[in-house]
């Protein structure tokens, strides 16, 4: 069948799109934004995690905390919102392969980020 019969043709044309149309809808789905999280304890400190690190002692102020679970020389934190007793952060950018997964993190523990 030539090219020029198949884009004549409505219904084989818009199988076409359709077809392109699910496919980058599924790769957008795979790709995943890196989050950051941060909390603070009953004491007062703040702890944080994100594709660097889960940091396990807490810091005196928030920002000391994010400091440590993100490089930000490379990436900007932009504030989502609030989730339970968590402060959502997104980086702006996917989540590569040899980042921690904050999503993940969480979800092993109970909580499921909407994000």
């Amino acid at each position: 069948m030539k090219i020029k019969n198949i884009l004549l043709n409505p219904v084989l044309l818009a199988t076409i799109l359709l077809s392109v149309l699910t496919i980058g809808e599924a790769l957008a789905q795979d790709s995943k934004t890196a989050l950051v999280v941060s909390y603070q304890n009953d004491a007062g400190y703040w702890f944080a995690g994100g594709p660097t690190q889960w940091i396990q002692a807490g810091e005196k102020t928030e920002e000391e905390a994010l400091d440590y679970v993100y490089n930000d020389k490379k990436d900007s934190l932009r504030y989502l919102g609030r989730h339970g007793k968590f402060r959502v952060y997104s980086l702006d950018r996917d989540l590569y392969s040899y980042d921690t997964d904050v999503r993940k993190k969480l979800s092993r523990n109970g909580v499921d980020l909407p994000y």
